[in-house]
């Protein structure tokens, strides 16, 4: 009985406490309130989110780490010089992004303004290096030495 109410509790909370991120038709809906829009170009790997009055917030751009095949989004924030680079994850990234940055107090769900001074801590969280790094690659080209047998070879045909 215990583990059920502890379940249901937890479950509870989840949904009580969970902020509620959709994105439809180019408006970020939290809540059920409009709070911000969104324009992507380029089939979604650059987005923009900006006031309901037109002023820009946020851009959150994919990235593609060449040599090592790996990508990854790239943040910067409207008014900051930071740029938060974290991994590639799901489809429904940006939704993900807009949660994250509530729960650290990034964005206020309740007038949907971005907190700059909260931005550093959201980066020291979240942030990730991409950047290739040129490490030295030794090559060491040694042929292999011919094998002596020290045995006798006999070959018995029957």
């Amino acid at each position: 009985m215990k583990k059920i109410l502890a379940l249901s509790f937890c479950v509870f909370s989840v949904f009580f406490f969970g902020q509620n991120v959709k994105l439809k038709k180019d408006v970020v809906y939290i809540n059920g309130k409009q709070c911000m829009k969104y324009s992507s170009k380029e089939l979604g790997s650059s987005t923009t989110f900006s006031s309901l009055e037109g002023k820009r917030l946020f851009y959150i751009d994919v990235a593609k780490n060449d040599p090592l095949d790996r990508s990854y989004y790239k943040i910067q924030f409207a008014g900051s010089n930071d740029i938060i680079t974290t991994p590639a994850t799901g489809l429904n990234y940006r939704a993900a992004f807009i949660k994250n940055m509530i729960s650290e107090g990034v964005i206020n769900p309740a007038n949907c303004e971005v907190n700059l001074a909260h931005v550093t801590a959201y980066g020291d969280r979240y942030h990730q290096d991409f950047t290739i790094q040129n490490n030295p690659v030794i090559i060491i080209n040694n042929p292999p030495q011919p094998t002596r047998s020290g045995g006798v070879n006999v070959n018995i045909n029957r």
